[in-house]
């Protein structure tokens, strides 16, 4: 390989994807009402006094604090492409399960062909449920192998291990947010990134990287 093109190759730059991990979801709820109640008073009829303070300033105040002290409780995962090496670990990691095979049950006594016919069932059944697992089992290692580094509470830490990735997943609400992570993951290792590509001074698109 010409020492060129090991440069070209050994300079190239990578993609990274941020994704925020709210972890005070109480307060969703708070911020909510907070806005119902600024909406109810929109609606309701009549006029304030003469030096009446108007109740949408105490409500407005409250939903500053509510912002920032959502701010302040979440971290920011970076994550970066996973590589084919990386791919190829989870993979053998978590192998495909057999896939059953469907009895040949022609010219078979019926009691018989019944017999193999719901022992094929069972063993579709239970393949399902295994692929099932494993799929979940790639995702998580998959994510983990993209988060580069987090920042929470002013520190920046390292990755973390598929064992984190898992609680973060079985914890109230962290389904949706491992589905984030997951899906920025395979953004961010496809390359599915927009960037403006200007045609000319009059006309500009935008296209995919790749």
């Amino acid at each position: 390989m010409s020492s060129w093109f090991e440069t070209f190759l050994t300079s190239g730059t990578v993609n990274r994807e941020t994704v925020d991990v709210h972890n005070n979801l109480a307060l969703v709820g708070e911020i909510d009402r907070a806005y119902a109640e600024l909406d109810a008073l929109d609606k309701a009829p009549g006029e304030r006094s003469i030096g009446q303070r108007d109740p949408r300033d105490a409500i407005e105040a409250r939903l500053v604090e509510l912002a920032a002290q959502w701010d302040a409780d979440k971290a920011v995962f970076t994550l970066a492409p996973v590589t084919e090496p990386e791919y190829q670990a989870i993979i053998k990691a978590y192998p495909t399960p057999p896939i059953p095979q469907r009895p040949d049950t022609a010219g078979l006594p019926a009691a018989e062909a019944k017999k193999l016919t719901v022992a094929y069932g069972a063993e579709a059944a239970e393949f399902r449920i295994e692929s099932e697992r494993i799929d979940v089992e790639r995702n998580i290692a998959y994510v983990a192998a993209s988060v580069e580094f987090i920042e929470a509470g002013g520190e920046q830490r390292g990755g973390v291990t598929p064992e984190q990735v898992r609680s973060l997943r079985n914890r109230p609400h962290g389904k949706a947010q491992f589905e984030t992570l997951l899906a920025a993951a395979l953004r961010v290792t496809r390359g599915e990134v927009e960037v403006s590509r200007p045609k000319s001074p009059e006309n500009s698109t935008v296209s995919p990287l790749l």
